[in-house]
C-alpha cells in the first residue's frame, strides 16, 4: 500500500487501523518494510489518527523526503 510522507512518519490507513487492536495496545509494535527499508516502530496516536515515526537513518536509507509516496 502506498501512504505519503507526513512531517516524520507515515499515516496509518484508517481501513487497517480498524482491523488492529490499538484500543488495547495504543503504541503497538511492528516490523515493517517502508520503500524497501526496514523498520521497527510503534503506532503512535497523534489528532485522532495513527503514525509510524520514521527513524532520520531509515528517512535518509530510503531517500525519503515529505510528502514522498512510499510502499508499506
Amino acid at each position: 500500500m502506498a501512504v505519503n510522507l507526513i512531517d516524520l512518519g507515515l499515516p496509518l490507513p484508517e481501513a487497517i487501523a480498524a482491523g488492529l487492536p490499538l484500543r488495547e495496545h495504543p503504541r503497538l509494535r511492528i516490523e515493517a518494510d517502508v520503500g524497501g527499508v526496514p523498520v521497527k516502530g510503534a503506532w503512535q496516536p497523534g489528532g485522532g489518527r495513527w503514525y509510524l515515526m520514521l527513524s532520520k537513518a531509515a528517512r535518509r536509507a530510503g531517500g525519503f523526503r515529505l510528502g514522498d509516496p512510499v510502499e508499506v
